[in-house]
Parts: structure tokens; C-alpha cells; sequence
């Protein structure tokens, strides 16, 4: 019986701790990413603060939209932001890692890699997306060319 209870005062303190704010300056984002003027359909984003302060956070992107609540969203700051499309086909196939004797398709990703990452072996350059987050909502966008 007093496992019982220890479990059950234990998950209230979890579910406590869980719903309670984490003490950082959190803002709420939004916007939307576009790959030459037409939504990103699907993918990923990643903010790192340029100044090592704050956590790293990510985003899913779908229909060319994202969002952060104030809840989940960046520390007040400068970022780097980095955007990842989910792989699509080229229409050229490669033998199967798995079984050489099945033809796959070749996947890609829509976003060219000038966005993706600016960490070369180990050298990050100059970020080509940032963003400046401010106390309250922020509505940023993101016009990405595959130029």
C-alpha cells in the first residue's frame, strides 16, 4: 500500500514540475517557409542561439507553415536557423543497401544545403538564415531559392 501511494505522489510531483515554466524568456514564433515563392510542403527547422545561451529548439514545417508556442518556442536572442525538406524521389533509381537486388528510388532533399547546415567539419561559418527573437509574438518567414 505505501508503494501505491509513493507512485501516486510521486506522478503528481512529475505532472507538476511538467506543466510548470521552465524560467527562460521565452517568445512565441510563427511563419512560413517557402522554396522559390511556393510552400515547403514538409520539414524540419532548428534554431541555435548564436550566443550558446538558451536551448537549441526545432519545429515541424507542414503546408509551408510553422509555429512555436510561448511554452515550447526560442529564448529571447539571435539565432541560427537551419531548414531540412522531407526527402522526395529523382526518378533515378540505386540498388537497395538492404538487398542489392531491389532497385529503390533516389531520394533528395528540396532544400539546397546552403540552408541546412553551416557546420563544415567542424568549422561553423556565417549563418545564412538567422533570426531575432523579441519578448511577445514574432512572425517570421523564411523565402528560401534553390538558386
Amino acid at each position: 500500500m505505501f508503494c501505491y501511494k509513493l507512485f501516486i505522489v510521486a506522478g503528481l510531483v512529475i505532472c507538476c514540475f511538467g506543466c510548470s515554466s521552465d524560467g527562460l524568456n521565452r517568445a512565441a514564433v510563427e511563419g512560413t517557409v517557402t522554396l522559390d515563392n511556393k510552400p515547403l510542403e514538409k520539414g524540419f527547422m532548428s534554431w541555435f542561439p548564436l550566443n550558446g545561451e538558451g536551448p537549441t529548439v526545432g519545429a515541424d514545417i507542414q503546408n509551408g507553415k510553422y509555429k512555436f508556442s510561448k511554452k515550447n518556442g526560442p529564448v529571447v536572442g539571435d539565432y541560427r536557423v537551419t531548414i531540412n525538406g522531407q526527402p522526395v524521389p529523382t526518378g533515378k533509381k540505386k540498388p537497395s543497401a538492404m538487398n542489392p537486388t531491389v532497385m529503390e528510388d533516389v531520394l533528395t532533399d528540396p532544400v539546397p544545403t546552403k540552408y541546412q547546415s553551416n557546420n563544415v567539419m567542424g568549422q561553423t561559418t556565417e549563418p545564412v538564415l538567422k533570426a531575432t527573437i523579441s519578448t511577445g509574438k514574432n512572425v517570421i518567414d523564411f523565402p528560401l531559392s534553390s538558386q
